[in-house]
């Protein structure tokens, strides 16, 4: 059966990372489609006391409650997954706690795959899932694993699974961040551009690596790795130059790594 204008709009709803912004784009097209169509029009079909409230809602000035969301999805008329989606969509944007924002993206990515959607800021956000895929991508390139995914698996600390490493090279072949000929990989690119990731993925990923350097810390001979800590106050310009000595520390490390790599 043939979709309906209204219907092919609809199922791009697992585009949208921002419900506000959705809404929007639903009322506009809908304003296309029936000229009679309107947010007051909206509003009374739903059962809302204030014809402005859908408009309060889209600029951000009101938030939806449990019932308000269950409201939307009937008049908007949307299905049981695409629903689903919804909910946990506004949940997400709505929260500023952490964890719930990870809880409701993942249920998110779970009615993506169901649809088989995967937009394209999707692609590097598979970088961030698990913490070690960062290892993997370099472990895979500099190391001689000859494709064998069980020594591949035993080059990483905390140990990970041989069918752990397969995914993770899968994931990175698949959305370009390894390239792979004749058995051997390389890089595209030498850094990850995340500027289309989600803050709180990065956050995500940034604290699951402390927690996998702090898992492992104890289980590497002091002659394998190095670390130490310091505790200090300081001013605003000590701490700005402290950050610029750290940030010149990465440069330099990179640039020592880049180096050992090309005359191996």
């Amino acid at each position: 059966m043939k979709k309906s204008k209204l219907e092919k709009f609809i199922s791009t709803i697992f585009s949208y990372e921002d419900y506000r912004s959705f809404l929007k784009d639903y009322f506009q097209f809908q304003k296309k489609i029936k000229v009679t169509f309107s947010q007051r029009y909206f509003a009374q079909k739903a059962g809302f006391s204030s014809h402005t409230f859908c408009n309060y809602v889209i600029n951000g000035k009101r938030n939806l409650s449990v019932t308000t969301i269950d409201t939307f999805i009937s008049t908007i008329g949307l299905d049981k997954t695409k629903g689903e989606y919804f909910k946990n969509l506004v949940l997400f944007n709505q929260t500023e706690d952490q964890k719930e924002k990870e809880i409701y993206y993942d249920a998110m990515q779970k009615y993506r795959k169901r649809e088989k959607f995967n937009p394209s800021s999707q692609k590097q956000s598979n970088f961030y899932d698990k913490p070690y895929y960062a290892i993997i991508r370099e472990v895979a390139v500099h190391s001689n694993w000859n494709g064998d995914y069980d020594i591949l698996a035993k080059l990483v600390r905390p140990q990970i699974t041989t069918s752990q490493a397969k995914d993770a090279i899968k994931v990175m072949v698949e959305n370009k961040m390894l390239i792979e000929k004749n058995g051997k990989y390389s890089l595209q690119t030498e850094n990850i551009h995340d500027r289309a990731i989600p803050t709180f993925l990065k956050k995500k990923a940034r604290r699951e690596v402390f927690e996998r350097g702090v898992e492992v810390l104890d289980s590497i001979s002091p002659d394998e790795r190095f670390a130490a800590y310091s505790t200090f106050m300081c001013n605003r310009e000590s701490y700005d130059k402290l950050e610029a000595l750290y940030r010149e520390f990465r440069k330099n490390a990179n640039d020592i790594i880049m180096d050992t790599t090309d005359k191996d």
